[in-house]
């Protein structure tokens, strides 16, 4: 099993370009890159709270669980409106020059740890 990242289904059903979405994340579009097409090591909740605050949606949204196979596991509704929803967008754009997102390498959720308040282990 591994996780899927719909972002660019997500961004593009949204009409939003990888810049657009970067300048209102305040990330570089690198990053946007990174997260749309697998290669990003791991998503802090920071980041996954930023991306559903911008497009409106929740986090299952942005990542589905699949099975080996590329088929979802557990997909509610929602979920295939999005995958039919990016199905359609690459049939009529011309616009996809780079590789297709390589699921093969599982992805990792960090919390980001920087904001919490611990006591000193002094």
């Amino acid at each position: 099993m591994t996780v899927k990242i719909l972002l660019k289904e997500l961004r593009t059903a949204r009409n939003l370009s990888q810049n657009k979405l970067a300048r209102l994340l305040d990330m570089s579009p690198q990053n946007v890159q990174r997260i749309e097409y697998g290669d990003a090591k791991a998503i802090p909740l920071k980041t996954l709270d930023k991306l559903c605050s911008v497009l409106r949606c929740q986090p299952g949204d942005i990542l589905v669980w699949v099975d080996d196979d590329g088929e979802n596991k557990d997909s509610s509704p929602n979920d295939q409106t999005i995958l039919e929803q990016g199905t359609k967008d690459k049939n009529t754009s011309n616009s996809n020059l780079l590789p297709e997102q390589d699921s093969s390498s599982p992805l990792s959720i960090v919390p980001d740890l920087t904001d919490l308040d611990l006591p000193n282990s002094a």
